[in-house]
């Protein structure tokens, strides 16, 4: 039996949590309050997490392995909602309990500063700073006796938490997190690594990961998820041959992207785009097939965007609807992962732009008449002063 709102579910301590109301939904889990703990959520998988006992049996050792490091993670970096304890009901795993984190997912924040046709330039280069920063310390640590550093595996934009207010980020669902040996098994297929597609089987890598930050940083800076790295006119159809393919065309054939993309990629710095160059062609399987060659790494993305000038706060496109954005986008690939995300091959559902309030314009054929009347009136008045004293 699966527990529900009014269900207590336990520690292996024994204290005791009563199940709040739901919060959300996802595919593996549903988000429940805590009664009278406001600052945390907890997390019951559901009946499909538990039809396959072997791998059920090793998720339970995987968030118990995270309840015992619970506390050194946490002085490692604060940018994560750690998982905090598992927990049980009628003895047996259900799932875990994590800190509450107040914002938005960043996926819908592409979809808001998309659909409001802003580039907010001065959150786009915090954001992306504050991301590295997090993904560079957990590749930095050393876990257990092969020192396995953290890889996120799903590592996009539903799994990341912003505060607009200060551009802070939060990285939510630990519990995919590939952790001292206990591999990732989910990860939304737009991201997944040209390697990964040759071999699903392989195991984790923090070069395979530097590749998906990569991604995630040009949707970031490439209108908000809009477009992809990989496909491009007359290419395949399919995201997956695009990226196989790895004809990054921004670099190699740029009249083959939209041109309001090419426009946009050619406004970033020169280092940022080495970087992008160096993720989606330098060291693709196809050009790099000995693997000599490594992707960015965290640390390189931090440094180069801390030592970019601050932007103006906010940054509008000039002249009608989508002068600067890309009139396309791929609605499948919204559906893989919520929010901005597609590449440039099909349009977009937009709305008319709604023409602003102004005050009517005055012809100068009209202004021409109204100067008319009033020197008529004025010469009425003289004439009428001029028989008061005659």
């Amino acid at each position: 039996m699966i527990p529900t709102t009014g269900n207590n579910v336990f520690l292996k301590d024994g204290t005791r949590y009563k199940i709040g109301p739901r919060v959300a939904e996802g595919g593996e889990g549903i988000v429940y309050e805590i009664q009278g703990k406001s600052h945390l959520l907890l997390k019951i998988y559901k009946s499909n997490k538990r039809a396959d006992p072997e791998k059920w049996d090793m998720l339970r050792q995987k968030i118990e392995a995270f309840e015992a490091m619970h506390a050194g993670l946490s002085q490692i970096t604060s940018d994560v909602c750690w998982i905090q304890n598992a927990v049980y009901y009628q003895h047996k795993f259900q799932g875990y309990i994590v800190p509450r984190v107040h914002g938005i997912k960043l996926s819908e924040w592409f979809t808001q500063m998309y659909n409001s046709q802003t580039m907010d330039e001065y959150a786009i280069l915090n954001i992306a700073r504050n991301i590295a920063k997090t993904i560079r310390a957990l590749h930095n640590i050393n876990i257990g006796k092969n020192e396995w550093p953290i890889i996120v595996g799903d590592l996009q934009p539903q799994n990341i938490i912003l505060n607009e207010k200060n551009n802070h980020i939060t990285l939510i669902d630990s519990d995919s997190f590939m952790i001292g040996g206990h591999e990732c098994d989910v990860q939304l297929p737009t991201y997944i690594s040209p390697e990964r597609l040759q071999n699903p089987n392989r195991i984790r890598t923090c070069d395979e990961e530097n590749y998906v930050l990569a991604y995630l940083f040009f949707h970031l800076f490439m209108f908000y998820g809009m477009v992809q790295p990989y496909p491009h006119k007359n290419g395949p159809s399919s995201h997956e041959e695009c990226v196989k393919l790895g004809f990054f065309a921004y670099t190699q054939n740029p009249s083959l992207i939209d041109p309001h993309c090419v426009d946009r990629w050619n406004a970033l710095s020169a280092e940022i785009r080495e970087l992008f160059k160096r993720a989606f062609h330098d060291t693709h399987p196809v050009n790099n097939p000995s693997g000599q060659k490594r992707r960015p790494t965290p640390d390189e993305w931090y440094n180069v965007l801390a030592g970019l000038p601050q932007p103006g706060r906010i940054q509008r496109p000039s002249g009608p609807r989508h002068t600067g954005y890309p009139n396309t986008v791929n609605q499948a690939a919204k559906q893989n992962g919520g929010g901005a995300q597609g590449s440039a091959t099909t349009p977009p559902p937009t709305a008319p732009p709604t023409a602003p309030a102004t005050a009517p314009a005055t012809s100068p054929s009209a202004d021409n008449e109204a100067t008319g009347c009033v020197i008529f009136i004025i010469f009425i008045a003289i004439c009428w002063l001029i028989s008061q004293f005659c």
